[in-house]
């Protein structure tokens, strides 16, 4: 598989989910869950979960735009 092709195969699968999820998840707010872990994840605990979901909105839309570049040119 060329370099082009498995970048793309893995660029667009995890911008779909990231994208998705970053939409999806104020959805479910009201379900309580305790943490798995002790700790705030890094990114969570410096940037704040609303700052943290647009940071991946946007890489993913990106990532979204560079995989359609790549298979249409």
């Amino acid at each position: 598989m060329p370099l082009d092709a498995a970048v793309w195969a893995f660029k667009v699968p995890i911008a779909l989910a990231v994208v998705t999820l970053s939409f999806v998840w104020p959805r479910g707010r009201g379900i309580a869950v305790d943490p798995a872990i002790d700790f705030p994840p890094h990114n969570l605990f410096l940037l704040g979960v609303a700052a943290t979901l647009w940071i991946f909105r946007i890489v993913g839309l990106f990532w979204l735009a560079q995989g359609v570049v790549a298979k249409v040119g």
